[in-house]
């Protein structure tokens, strides 16, 4: 059969009260895997616009993963009836399915993902797109007003682009303080290159002072752990709280 490389993206499944969407989406990819539809890889959260006339839980971003199947169809079908029953009450969720290699205009989907960044979308924004690719971008609102679906498409889009967001979960130290060099930082797993804030990587014989929990985010497709000069001339390892701002965003 053949295999198709897809991009799952969920948005506003959540209250305030309910597991948050990023939970949400690693059940689901659980969930493919146990029915062997499908197997997910690490996931992004993509932050969209915070603006007055957009509904959002708390921040406003969405979750994405890169999944593989050699069953499109089955793994749609399953996406869509188990998100119907593990939204929460109140909850406007919207999925999005895309298939990269099928869309007839690449450029269309990471412009919307830029521009949900910027700007306030419509629904009908997300549909004009959705039924301009339909063989590309599977999309469906699954509760609410289904609002969710502008965020699930764009987070496609940004995920797409291999140079937005963050990716979910932290890498912690084995021995708070221990120092590693990057190759075996990322031998560690979950996290595949180590750059400093202005974007340049490190040397492999860099030595990075691991203290406390480190945010990989998400750079030219690669999960990237962000390091900052010592005065002793090692790096530290940098925790969400110490990203610079511009990183997450």
């Amino acid at each position: 059969m053949v295999e198709h490389i897809l991009l799952i993206c969920i948005d506003d499944t959540d209250s305030l009260d309910s597991p948050g969407t990023g939970q949400v989406l690693e059940e689901l990819l659980a969930r493919l895997a146990e029915e062997k539809l499908g197997l997910g890889s690490f996931i992004t959260r993509h932050q969209l616009l915070i603006h007055p006339d957009i509904p959002y839980t708390s921040h406003n971003s969405s979750m994405c993963s890169r999944v593989t199947t050699e069953d499109l169809a089955a793994m749609i079908a399953f996406c869509r009836n188990w998100l119907n029953g593990a939204c929460a009450p109140g909850s406007d969720p919207g999925l999005c399915i895309t298939e990269p290699t099928a869309l007839p205009d690449r450029e269309k989907l990471l412009a919307f993902g830029r521009a949900a960044k910027e700007r306030v979308l419509t629904k009908e924004d997300a549909w004009a797109l959705a039924r301009s690719a339909p063989e590309a971008i599977a999309l469906s609102e699954h509760g609410g007003t289904g609002q969710g679906i502008i965020g699930a498409l764009a987070g496609c889009g940004l995920r797409l682009s291999g140079m937005d967001g963050r990716c979910r979960g932290k890498l912690q130290p084995l021995t708070p303080g221990e120092c590693l060099t990057p190759p075996q930082l990322c031998a560690l797993g979950g996290v595949d290159a180590v750059w400093d804030t202005a974007g340049n990587p490190l040397p492999h014989q860099a030595q990075l002072v691991f203290l406390r929990p480190c945010k990989p985010i998400f750079r030219k497709n690669l999960r990237v752990a962000v390091a900052r000069p010592r005065a002793d001339g090692r790096w530290d390892l940098l925790s969400k709280q110490e990203l610079p701002e511009e990183l997450l965003v």
